[in-house]
């Protein structure tokens, strides 16, 4: 495919804030790491979903929500305007 015939074609990654799926013990991803991929995935034109996994209780961990916490700070500082677009009232 010729340069100006390149379409960019929309798509998703899928990304989990602890090292794996369900409890474990192991810290979450470093939020710099995350912030990283979802510049990536924007980049390419990609939805970036990021899965945080319960504790044992079935609740999102104190660390899980801190690094979600630094993540949007860290989004907001360097792209104060990134937001998603929203639909129009009803």
């Amino acid at each position: 495919m010729r340069d100006e015939q390149q379409v960019r074609l929309t798509g998703e990654t899928c990304w989990c804030l602890e090292h794996k799926w369900f409890y474990t013990d192991a810290p979450s991803e470093n939020p710099e790491t995350i912030v990283r991929h979802i510049a990536t995935a924007n980049a390419r034109n990609k939805n970036f979903l990021l899965s945080v996994g319960p504790d044992r209780q079935g609740r999102i961990s104190a660390e899980s929500l801190r690094a979600l916490q630094e993540i949007g700070m860290l989004r907001q500082e360097r792209n104060p305007t990134d937001r998603a677009p929203c639909p129009p009232p009803v």
